[in-house]
């Protein structure tokens, strides 16, 4: 613009491997695991400075099940 400014727009489709939208639609997920509150999160980041010890005894049960998962998977 002739005031240095500028506009961008830009499009976007957020879909699944098999061309299904989940824009604003969201997924439902394959296996759901309910966590307490009590219970907080454990970010998946954090796995990296973790020992395998330490992982073994983590108590959030959605990121215990996603390992479980993912080790099955391969």
């Amino acid at each position: 613009m002739s005031d240095g400014s500028a506009l961008r727009i830009g499009t976007v489709e957020w879909l699944t491997p098999k061309g299904r939208v989940i824009w604003h639609a969201g997924i439902a997920p394959d296996v759901t695991v309910t966590r307490a509150d009590t219970i907080l999160p454990t970010v998946p980041d954090d796995l990296r400075t973790m020992t395998a010890v330490e992982v073994a005894q983590l108590k959030d049960p959605q990121l215990k099940k996603a390992l479980e998962l993912v080790a099955a998977a391969n």
